[in-house]
């Protein structure tokens, strides 16, 4: 997390930058390769044009969505994306679920940088401090 939010200071601590950013790309890659080979056991075939600039920016989007910072972001917004198509294919808009998608990404970008994950653990920090609140109240009379 240091690295991701300040590489300076995280090599000002002592932190090896370059260590660490290697070995994320290590999972990373070693991920990629896993999900690449399960991929093409399943359909059989791989062809280049079917991971287009369409796919990287729906993959994009679902991390923007859900919450870059987390993981459980990523899985909601996968959930979320691909959803998405599935409830609205009986509204007579042409694409719109792109148009929806488009639009929820610009809403997290300006309003919920963390994500769709974020709204739900501040909802329920809410909620804990509004029954906090009333079990102090409650105590008092």
């Amino acid at each position: 997390m240091a690295i991701r939010d300040s590489e300076y200071a995280a090599m000002s601590l002592g932190i090896d930058v370059a260590k660490y950013k290697t070995i994320a790309f290590l999972i990373s890659a070693i991920y990629a390769g896993v999900a690449g080979c399960l991929y093409a056991f399943l359909f059989r075939q791989v062809y280049p044009n079917t991971f287009d600039v369409g796919m990287s920016l729906n993959i994009l989007a679902m991390i923007v969505i859900g919450g870059i910072a987390s993981i459980e972001g990523s899985v909601v917004g996968a959930l979320f994306i691909t959803l998405i198509p599935e409830f609205l294919k009986n509204i007579k808009i042409q694409n719109a679920s792109f148009i929806l998608t488009g639009l929820l990404l610009i809403l997290c970008v300006m309003y919920f940088p963390y994500g769709l994950v974020d709204i739900y653990r501040k909802f329920k920090m809410w909620i804990k401090k509004k029954k906090a609140a009333f079990k102090n109240e409650g105590v008092k009379v």
